[in-house]
């Protein structure tokens, strides 16, 4: 059976990255609306959702630079776009933490 050679596409996990953060807080903010209602069980695994989403959105957004200059080393500055939007989940959440 042939082994299929995996590479990392930056563009597409850049993509993949921000949009599970992006879903995450979306996630986040829906649940809200069931916190008081007969429905709180909806807010509970909604919530946890929410932050494992949102979790595993900053751990993949602080690796995927790494992940770039070992997989691209010479082509690395091709990607500099792709490397800033896929650490935008992090600096959000970098920033937001420093000025509270």
């Amino acid at each position: 059976m042939p082994l299929k050679n995996l590479t990392y596409n930056p563009k597409k996990n850049s993509i993949l990255i921000l949009g599970i953060c992006l879903t995450g807080m979306l996630v986040g903010n829906y649940v809200q609306r069931f916190r008081i209602s007969d429905h709180h069980w909806i807010y509970q695994y909604g919530s946890y959702i929410n932050m494992a989403m949102v979790l595993v959105s900053i751990t993949w957004s602080m690796f995927h630079p790494l992940i770039i200059f070992t997989e691209h080393k010479i082509i690395w500055r091709e990607n500099i776009l792709w490397i800033f939007i896929g650490l935008i989940p992090s600096l959000y959440f970098g920033i937001g933490t420093l000025f509270s």
